[in-house]
Parts: structure tokens; C-alpha cells; sequence
């Protein structure tokens, strides 16, 4: 029970550990809500406004480009409801300014705020009119243009767009790079009102849609939050560009070293074979074969997940005479290559020779794939599966197991050890870090055979639903994001 009287020498000593704003008081900290636009062309100046919480005293905005050789400078505008704590800056962005995504914090009296994305882009940027939330008020854009903007609640925002008749376009809706609230949802209509394409609120909240125009006339494209959200920190970028749309490859992975053969997955690929395009979903894909080094390939830097930014990617683009597709990450793997052999939920086991690194896919519904491989006792392996780090919608959950051969009782398995979910949260909500991808450290309790059984407990397959399984000795290392 404590006392009901404290000496009055305590009493001091106590208020004397007190701060003055209270027991439990903390420097607030500065966070950057929303900034619009999300973008700028690269040798133009773009006016700014912010919104967030304890920016008072806001000097700059702090642009982390210097390592990559240039500065964006920035001016605060005079703000008419608050001059105290301006929330509009005038950027200038060099005209040979890198094109990509950059970290942005706000410069205040509270020292720096939290970070926001920033695009730098190539093409020319126009900003919404305002007043295109129907369909009769649509915003006119041209190909080769990117449109900042942000949803109202309850609302959607149209463009429309004039095409030639097999003008082949395709559009993106880049909500993730921003770190926006929106998660996008994108339709394109043709002249007669018909549905062509639609997409929604990826893995990374994005959306991209194509097509070819089947006649020449007015096209319409709808952009909104999936549950028709809005307000400041619901911003896009819509980009519409010439030029194919590449969704994904397999293998997803090439090896170091080498030059090695990828089907490519996408819209409007060029030399594609209408024969051999591949129903998913709702749409019709074009497959293509590519040769690819990937030592050849530009770091992709695109990425906008942590999980997925740790992960060594180049970025693959599909060129069409002066067009280029979309860059999209291709994994390097360091160990050798090994394609999966299907041989379905019943089928024997693939035998594969460590250190490796097993590109694979799950086939059909209820898909499982089984590796063996050869172990002494005391060897160390890191067993890792990448699924959802690599853009894919496989949750991945990993089973290992000794392969026991009697000459009188048969072959059994014997449990070694089993992963599910990377739950690492260290990072918090600011840098959330877990995932569906499985991984963990195996050592040989004996010399012999054994297995792993990799599964995806979404229990969904198809030709998108494509893993990489690495077995190899673990090496220290670390990924600074």
C-alpha cells in the first residue's frame, strides 16, 4: 500500500524530476502528410503545398539527391492563412536531374520532418483541373504526359484522350512512390463507351492498364481510390506513354555471369505471336521470348517496399524501335540456376546440387514443388523462398525434412524444420517489414538426403505465380535503406 503522506524533503526531491511539460511530455515530432504534386519534370520550377502536423516555422523542403549529383533548390511562398508557418515552396529541379524516386523532408522549427516521396520525371506534367469528377468534365490530355492529382472522397477523376486507330498506348497510375493513402484504381473507355481495360490496387498499390486502339476517337480513363477515399494525401501521378507494357518474366531471376533466355509477359509486346497470347484474368497477355544479361542491366531503383528494396535487381525494359517499356525488376541471383521441373502436387521430388537457387512456379490451384539435395552432417544452409519481395501474390511457407531409406521398412521423412511468414517488425509503421515470404537457417543433424517442400497457402496458381528458393551457405551481410 503506499503512503498516504510523503515528507516534504521527498516531496522536493521528486518535483525536482518533474520536466516542466509533464511526466510523461515529448518533444513533438514533425510529420509530412501529404505534398502536391507528387512530381516534377526535370529543368522546371513546380510550386509546392504541404500538409501535415507541427511544421511550424517551415524554412525548405530537404531533397535527398546529392548523392545522386544534383540539388533541387526550394523558396518558401508567402502563405496567406498562416505566415508563421508557410506551406508552399517553389522547387527548382535541374534539367540534368536523374529521373526517379527521392526522399523529401520539410526543414521546421522542430528540426526535420518525415519523409514523403518525390518523382522526377522526363515528360512534360500538366496538374488536374479540379473539376473533371465526371464524365462530361474531363480533363483533355495528350500521350506522353504525366498528370498530378488526388481524389476527392466519394469521387473519381476522368481524362480523356484522342488516339489514332492501333495507336498503342499504355497508362500508370503511381500512388506507392509517393507514399500516398490512394490505392488505385484505373479504367480506360473507348469511343462507344465499352469497358477496354481495368486495374486496381496491386501488391503495391499501383495500377496499369494498356491497349490498341481498336478505332480512332475520343477515349475516356477513370481514376479513383479503390474505396473511393480522398482528400490531401490521396495523390497519382498518371503517366500515359507509348510503347509496350511488361507486367512479368520467368524466369524471375537471372544469373550473374550469364546470358540467360526470359518469357515476357505484357501488353502490346512487340513480334508477339497472337497465337500464343495467354489468358489472365480479365485480360489477354502477349508473351515474347527475350535474351537477357543480367550484369547488363541498371540497378532498379524503383522499388517503394522496403522488403522489396533489399533484394539485388536490375531493371529490365522491352525496347519497340524508339519505345521503351516500363523497367520492371529482374532478381540477380549470385548462385547457379535451376528451373523448375513440374511434377505436380503428387510427382517425386527434383533433385537439385547446393549451393543453388531453384526459379519455380506454381502451376495449378493447390500446387506444391519438392527439391532434394544432398547434406554432410554440421553443414549450415540458409533456405530462403522470395515470392512476395519479388512482386508476386504467393504467400510461401517452406518444409524440410530427412529422407530416411530402409531397405526393409521403405523411404520415410523425418521433420527437420518448417518457415512461414518473415514476421521481423523491427521497423514499425514507418518502415514496415514483415511479409509472406519464409526463411530459415538449417543444419544437417546427419549425412543424407533432404527435402524441401515449398507451398503457397493462398493456394492459388498460374503462370504469375512465380517463387525463387534459394539454398546456400549463409554469408553475413547487411542493406542500408
Amino acid at each position: 500500500m503506499f503512503p498516504r503522506f510523503i515528507p516534504p524533503v521527498i516531496s522536493a526531491i521528486i518535483l525536482l524530476f518533474i520536466p516542466s511539460g509533464g511526466l510523461l511530455a515529448q518533444k513533438a515530432v514533425p510529420v509530412l502528410e501529404s505534398i502536391f504534386p507528387g512530381g516534377g519534370q526535370a529543368g522546371q520550377s513546380v510550386d509546392i503545398s504541404i500538409t501535415g502536423e507541427e511544421l511550424e516555422g517551415a524554412t525548405g523542403l530537404i531533397f535527398a539527391t546529392e548523392k545522386h549529383g544534383f540539388t533541387i533548390e526550394t523558396e518558401a511562398l508567402p502563405s496567406v492563412t498562416s505566415p508563421e508557418s508557410p506551406n508552399r515552396f517553389r522547387i527548382k529541379i535541374p534539367a540534368g536531374a536523374k529521373a526517379g524516386r527521392y526522399g523529401v523532408h520539410v526543414r521546421c522549427a522542430q528540426g526535420l520532418s518525415s519523409p514523403r516521396g518525390f518523382v522526377v520525371g522526363t515528360k512534360p506534367e500538366v496538374i488536374e483541373s479540379g473539376i473533371n469528377s465526371m464524365k462530361d468534365r474531363a480533363m483533355q490530355i495528350s500521350v506522353e504526359t504525366i498528370v498530378n492529382g488526388r481524389t476527392e472522397e466519394s469521387a473519381s477523376d476522368f481524362y480523356q484522350i484522342d488516339l489514332e486507330a492501333g495507336e498503342k498506348i499504355r497508362l500508370s497510375c503511381t500512388s506507392e512512390a509517393l507514399t500516398s493513402r490512394l490505392s488505385a484504381s484505373l479504367t480506360l473507355y473507348g469511343p462507344d463507351g465499352s469497358e477496354l481495360d481495368r486495374d486496381r490496387d496491386n501488391s503495391d498499390r499501383d495500377a496499369m492498364v494498356a491497349c490498341s486502339a481498336p478505332s480512332s476517337g475520343r477515349y475516356f480513363i477513370q481514376v479513383s481510390d479503390f474505396t473511393f477515399r480522398g482528400g490531401p494525401e490521396y495523390t497519382y501521378r498518371l503517366e500515359v506513354s507509348r510503347g509496350p507494357q511488361v507486367l512479368f518474366m520467368y524466369p524471375p531471376a537471372g544469373e550473374s555471369g550469364k546470358t540467360t533466355t526470359h518469357v515476357v509477359y505484357g501488353r502490346n509486346l512487340p513480334g508477339s505471336d497472337p497465337a500464343r497470347r495467354i489468358r489472365l484474368g480479365n485480360r489477354l497477355l502477349d508473351v515474347v521470348e527475350a535474351q537477357v544479361s543480367i550484369d547488363s542491366l541498371e540497378k532498379f531503383t524503383d522499388s517503394t517496399q522496403i522488403r522489396q528494396s533489399m533484394i539485388p535487381t536490375g531493371a529490365y525494359q522491352l525496347q519497340d524501335g524508339a519505345n521503351a517499356s516500363n523497367p520492371i525488376p529482374l532478381g540477380v541471383s549470385t548462385a547457379p540456376m535451376v528451373l523448375e521441373t513440374e511434377t505436380g502436387p503428387g510427382g517425386d521430388s527434383q533433385s537439385v546440387q547446393v549451393p543453388c537457387e531453384v526459379q519455380g512456379r506454381f502451376d495449378q490451384t493447390r500446387d506444391l514443388d519438392r527439391y532434394r539435395f544432398e547434406a554432410k552432417k554440421g553443414d549450415e544452409l540458409w533456405i530462403e523462398a522470395f515470392a512476395q519481395r519479388i512482386g508476386t501474390t504467393v504467400d510461401a511457407t517452406l518444409l524440410i525434412e530427412r529422407m530416411i531409406r530402409d531397405p526393409e521398412a521403405g523411404e520415410s521423412l523425418q521433420p527437420s524444420g518448417s518457415a512461414d511468414d518473415l514476421s521481423d517488425d523491427t521497423g514499425e509503421r514507418r518502415f514496415p517489414l514483415p511479409c509472406g515470404d519464409a526463411a530459415l537457417p538449417f543444419t544437417a543433424p546427419e549425412d543424407g538426403t533432404y527435402r524441401v517442400t515449398i507451398m503457397n497457402l493462398a493456394g492459388r496458381g498460374g503462370i504469375d505465380q512465380v517463387y525463387r528458393l534459394a539454398i546456400k551457405t549463409p554469408t553475413p551481410g547487411f542493406e542500408l535503406v
